[in-house]
Parts: C-alpha cells; sequence; structure tokens
C-alpha cells in the first residue's frame, strides 16, 4: 500500500514546522561557545509505549479523526493521533478501511519529541486500529513503530500500544564545546 499524497503533504507541513522548532530551541539552548552537531545514539526512545487516548472528533479540515492522550513514566508527554481514511470513496461504508495515520509525539523533553507516518487498517466491527510505519521527524527518525488502538467505548476513546524498533546507526543531535 503506498502512501497517499495527502498524508506526505500533512507530514511534510507538520515536519517543517517541527524541524523550525527543534532548531531554535537547540540554538536557544547552546551556551556560547558552543555548536549543535550530529552524534550516534543507540535510541533515547523506550521499546514500548502505552497511552490512554481520548476522542476528539475531526480535525479543522473536516478528514482527520482525532485522538489524544497523555503519558507518564518511561517516556512522558502528548500524544495526537490523526487518522483518515485511505480507500475509495465508494467503500467507506464498509468495516475495516485502509487508513493513513500521523502520530505527533510532545515529549516533556522536547529532545525526545517526534511524528510518525502510519499505515494499515480501521476495523470498526472489532474497535481496532493497526498500523505501521516510521518516525519520519524528530528523535529516533526511521525508527519502526508498530501501532494498535483499541476502542474501549462507544465515545471511541480507546488505549494506543505503540512498539518502537530501532534500526541501528542513526544520529541525534547533541551539543558539543567549539574548538
Amino acid at each position: 500500500m503506498s502512501v497517499p499524497a495527502s498524508l506526505t503533504q500533512r507530514a511534510g507541513i507538520a515536519g517543517i514546522g517541527t524541524a523550525v522548532l527543534f532548531s531554535l530551541l537547540a540554538l536557544q539552548s547552546a551556551p556560547a561557545g558552543q555548536r549543535v552537531v550530529s552524534r550516534p545514539n543507540s535510541a533515547q526512545l523506550p521499546s514500548s509505549l502505552a497511552i490512554p487516548m481520548q476522542y476528539g472528533g475531526f480535525g479543522g479540515e473536516g478528514v482527520d479523526r482525532i485522538w489524544r492522550g497523555t503519558v507518564t513514566g518511561p517516556l512522558a508527554g502528548q500524544a495526537t493521533l490523526r487518522m483518515a481514511y485511505a480507500g475509495a470513496p465508494e467503500d467507506q461504508g464498509m468495516p475495516v478501511w485502509p487508513v493513513s495515520a500521523l502520530l505527533f509525539f510532545s515529549a516533556d523533553d522536547y529532545r525526545s519529541s517526534f511524528i510518525a507516518e502510519l499505515t494499515g487498517t480501521m476495523d470498526w466491527k472489532r474497535g481496532e486500529m493497526v498500523v505501521v510505519g516510521a518516525i519520519t521527524d524528530g528523535t529516533g527518525v526511521d525508527t519502526r513503530i508498530e501501532q494498535v488502538l483499541q476502542l474501549r467505548d462507544a465515545k471511541w476513546n480507546g488505549n494506543l500500544r505503540l512498539r518502537l524498533q530501532p534500526r541501528a546507526g542513526k544520529a541525534v543531535a547533541a551539543v558539543t564545546a567549539r574548538d
């Protein structure tokens, strides 16, 4: 299944905004006489996260369904999940949808924040969304993510389970002293 153009465009716009924010924060937090460089890092992300999610309705564009949640624990922060139907218009009445999703994770420590692009299915009868993809911006770029959203009630609130599988040899930003 290919990634729909609208998902890539949404992720691109979000990615640009995130990159600008990370750059400004990194520059602001680096004391004089220091510079920001990349260095290898095994992974700052945990191998899994469980996040209670609340359904928030449709996004402002009227397309995406949105869930939000807050997590404490190994990686504290807030998650926003945007899901869009990715199939043919005439099949939207089917109980299982092909979907594209964007996961925005804003960690309490901004250096651990990320955006992931995902694709998979939403099974409305089972109340379960299963999507896979990778982190495309922020900490852990190219880390594979498997995500399951299990709806628990008629209001579409649920529990989000993330499994993260970092790829070796990736780099993250670090502050080092200038020579």
